[in-house]
């Protein structure tokens, strides 16, 4: 016998399950905190997403894909030069953090601290190991790309690959900390300048 259909949007309270941890993080939600941001009871929760650890796990997968639609993707297009596309994937970042009453900072650090303190599950601290070395992937692939395309050798792709995410996650954490909006795209500007400095300026502004 089939259970009752669900009412209500599965992908929406997802979307609130997420701004909870984000703005929480794991430790500091409570099943209380997600019973009062979704509508539902306990076991509504529990049947359409298992339990917490579970639901975390579907926030950070649920985070990582709105980034790589928004942000990422200026990454890996082929049609604009490098910096350009590094510009406008840090303010495209910045751009999902900017809402005055929305969360700040990153789901991905935040998880990292989490982690840091022996307090994720064993499955979630293993999610959150793998999704920060595919940023750094993508950050050094993004590089030597970069360097291929202008006739120069790639062996510094891996530290501009780690300096661009330290630039991201720092911007990111930095806006939990009250800094202006104009003030990290100074910063941004600042940054780009001088990853383009590195390239040899060979690649479009």
């Amino acid at each position: 016998m089939k259970g009752r259909p669900r009412t209500f949007d599965e992908g929406q309270v997802l979307s609130r399950i997420t701004d909870v941890f984000w703005r929480k993080g794991y430790v500091g939600t409570t099943m209380s905190d997600l019973v009062e941001a979704t509508g539902l009871t306990k076991p509504s929760l529990y049947a359409a997403y298992g339990n917490k650890a579970s639901m975390y796990s579907a926030s950070l997968d649920r985070y990582i894909e709105q980034q790589s639609q928004t942000a990422y993707v200026h990454l890996k297009r082929d049609d604009i030069g490098a910096t350009k596309a590094i510009r406008m994937f840090l303010k495209a970042s910045l751009a999902s953090v900017k809402h005055p009453d929305g969360p700040k900072g990153c789901l991905v650090l935040s998880s990292s601290t989490d982690d840091c303190g022996g307090h994720l599950p064993n499955h979630e601290t293993a999610k959150v190991h793998a999704m920060n070395a595919l940023a750094q992937q993508t950050y050094v692939a993004f590089f030597e790309r970069a360097l291929l395309s202008a006739g120069r050798p790639t062996s510094d792709a891996q530290a501009l690959g780690t300096y661009l995410m330290t630039l991201h996650t720092g911007l990111r954490q930095m806006t939990t900390r009250g800094v202006s909006k104009a003030d990290l795209e100074d910063v941004v500007e600042f940054s780009v300048g001088c990853i383009a400095q590195q390239l040899d300026s060979c690649c479009d502004q």
